[in-house]
């Protein structure tokens, strides 16, 4: 029983290492080439906080506020627990040509507009981008998906677990049962 008590003390902080690479033997040449795409596409530690408003879509007026709010609280925490950045449509730039060149703009403006015109706008240029519809925005409009980046450093690793403690309770205050449901999931910690 000693040792069980005493094994279970340790046992509290006792962390796994749940990354592709312990997956690997050292000089493996898959090792290479998946140290290859990683240096060219990012790294794997990625969070997600889905946001599925209660009523509407999520270019709804009131809805998009909700997810710019979101993503700006959420924003505040890179710098702290290993998050590097955070990333929805709401902060998201695209490729805009409108002027006769091409220039980084937000698909949404930092005050959202209340005319229905207006976000009919937004919504189509959204739908217009591959890699929005069905990444930062679900296929049928009815959710949102926030991607938080963590710094790839074992100190990162480590403070996984209150991060994603923090993330879900800023999540939960910024948005409120009231106006929507929040997922998060992602790399798993242990």
């Amino acid at each position: 029983i000693a040792m069980t008590a005493g094994l279970g003390v340790g046992a509290k902080n006792l962390v796994f290492n749940s990354s592709i690479e312990t997956f690997f033997i050292q000089n493996d040449p898959a090792r290479d080439a998946y140290e290859a795409f990683r240096s060219k596409f990012g790294d794997d530690q990625v969070v997600i906080v889905a946001y599925e408003p209660v009523s509407g879509g999520i270019f709804d007026e009131p809805n998009l506020v909700a997810l710019q709010t979101l993503t700006r609280r959420l924003g505040a925490l890179s710098g702290r627990s290993g998050i590097e950045r955070v990333v929805s449509i709401t902060n998201a730039f695209y490729a805009d040509r409108s002027k006769g060149f091409s220039q980084a703009s937000h698909f949404i403006p930092d005050i959202v507009p209340k005319e229905a015109a207006e976000l009919d706008v937004l919504k189509k240029r959204a739908l217009g981008e591959s890699l929005v519809r069905g990444g930062l925005i679900s296929e049928d409009l009815s959710a949102a998906a926030i991607l938080i980046f963590f710094e790839s450093t074992p100190q990162a690793f480590a403070a996984k677990g209150v991060a994603l403690t923090e993330i879900d309770r800023v999540a939960r205050e910024a948005v409120g049962e009231a106006s929507g449901r929040i997922r998060v999931s992602g790399v798993p910690v242990v």
